[in-house]
């Protein structure tokens, strides 16, 4: 763990007060050994402080409202008390009006405090009527200097065009609500925030920050570390980085398969945000047409049921009527296939479907038995586990006339780019006739709200970007 400033703990403060019930508008004077710090924890922007009040009505603490007065040191800040007392607010005298009053106790904690910085506070409680006002000694406390242990990135899931990080981050989970926090990416080492690929981390922290890398290069190494700022007296703080890890994606052209066809286009072996010939447990990811937004498939752990969380389409008017994207969509804005992989990869267009029926054969039906193991999110434990199954996938190969295959499975239904004038998309069928002889044939039968897999291919012929 590096330790890059000094440790800031959050500091739990033990405090005996007791408060007039005259209606003196002076702070009552404690000794000095009436306060007690203890309770030490690695809570950096919060503090919780415990009282009780004598002298208080317990109508009044019931009905009322009760709590904690707190400002920066200084010279005025008694003075500043008082007069809130008197019904003199000021918005430097910051009121926490939360917590828990036990009898005639009081406990509650006050967030986003500034490391390296003294408070002085008290406690207050306003009666059932909203009238009076009373309020403690006055106590101060001091924020101690703020250092996370951050290590360095560890990657996991290394694919084409995005990869899985994650990073052992030591501080309180409630204080990662007051940073922020992601994990960076860049083509040289000693990556900082300006001139990187940035990834926000927005989850609950629990220890380690888990970020998926999505939309980066292929066969690109890259630099990743943890990137964290955290407020100040002045707004938030420089940077504060962790150790760097490199990594290496792999290469896209691994995947394209030629099957040698007239136009020398090569098909990739696998859906668009697949990793392998997708088996039967982890479906392929699909889209709408023109659509660059991945559908999430969640899996419930104990059950293996699936739940498909839609997502957003893009190119509705606000009236509900499609956007005119076009005839044909392969290798432009709206084609998911050619924004994700980049280069010369794309949609297929109706012609390239026609082209591969005409150009290879079809097999049989066969049937694949293997292990299969994906990570999955539990509800349950809320977090991921590895999970093993034993998978079946039918599907049958098309090959080409240099013997190399590429495999669809049954069922699957592929978008192309291509929209007719009636605006229905050709789609390629991989669904099995009867007696299950494999047919695969594009048919203008769906609009653009259908939900299929884009299945990428390699065209020589694209202009170089």
């Amino acid at each position: 763990i590096n330790l890059l400033t000094s440790v800031f703990y959050g500091l739990a403060i033990t405090v005996m007060l007791s408060s007039c019930g005259d209606g003196s508008s002076d702070p009552v004077i404690e000794e000095p050994d009436a306060i007690i710090a203890g309770n030490i924890s690695t809570t950096f922007f919060t503090a919780t402080v415990t009282g009780s009040f004598s002298g208080i009505s317990k109508y009044d603490l019931a009905l009322g409202k009760s709590g904690i007065l707190y400002c920066e040191k200084s010279d005025n800040a008694e003075n500043m008390f008082k007069q809130w007392k008197e019904g003199n607010d000021n918005p430097e005298c910051k009121v926490f009006d939360k917590g828990k009053m036990n009898s005639d106790s009081y406990s509650g904690t006050i967030g986003g405090l500034i490391p390296d910085t003294e408070y002085m506070f008290c406690l207050f409680s306003i009666d059932k009527d909203n009238k009076k006002r009373e309020i403690s000694a006055v106590h101060t406390f001091r924020t101690l200097t703020f250092e996370p242990g951050i290590e360095a990135v560890k990657m996991d899931s290394i694919h084409y065009v995005d990869a899985l990080a994650k990073v052992r981050l030591t501080m309180d989970a409630k204080d990662a609500e007051y940073c922020e926090i992601g994990v960076l990416l860049s083509e040289t080492a000693d990556g900082k925030t300006d001139g990187s690929i940035l990834f926000p981390y927005s989850d609950k922290f629990k220890g380690t920050v888990r970020v998926e890398l999505k939309y980066i290069k292929s066969n690109q190494e890259y630099y990743c570390r943890l990137y964290m700022r955290y407020p100040t007296k002045n707004g938030m703080s420089d940077w504060i980085y962790g150790p760097e890890t490199s990594f290496t994606t792999k290469d896209l052209m691994d995947t394209a398969i030629d099957l040698g066809l007239p136009s020398g286009i090569r098909w990739a072996g696998f859906s668009l945000g697949d990793y392998d010939f997708a088996s039967t447990f982890d479906k392929s990811p699909l889209f709408y047409w023109g659509s660059s937004q991945e559908m999430v498939i969640y899996i419930d752990a104990k059950t293996a049921k699936y739940e498909i969380t839609d997502v957003r389409y893009e190119h509705v008017d606000a009236q509900g009527n499609y956007l005119d994207l076009g005839n044909e969509i392969s290798g432009t804005e709206y084609d998911a296939a050619h924004q994700r992989y980049g280069g010369k990869w794309r949609m297929p267009t109706k012609a390239d479907l026609e082209e591969l029926i005409e150009n290879c054969t079809l097999s049989s039906k066969k049937t694949l038995y293997h292990k299969h193991y994906h990570y999955v999110y539990n509800y349950q434990d809320n977090a991921y586990r590895q999970v093993e199954t034993d998978d079946v996938v039918d599907y049958f190969e098309v090959t080409g006339s240099n013997g190399n295959n590429i495999r669809f499975r049954f069922y699957e239904s592929i978008w192309s780019g291509t929209c007719d004038e009636g605006n229905a998309i050709y789609i390629l069928y991989c669904r099995p006739e009867e007696g299950f002889r494999p047919s695969i044939k594009p048919e203008s039968v769906v609009g653009r709200r259908g939900r299929y897999c884009i299945r990428p291919v390699w065209d020589p012929n694209m202009p170089d970007e």
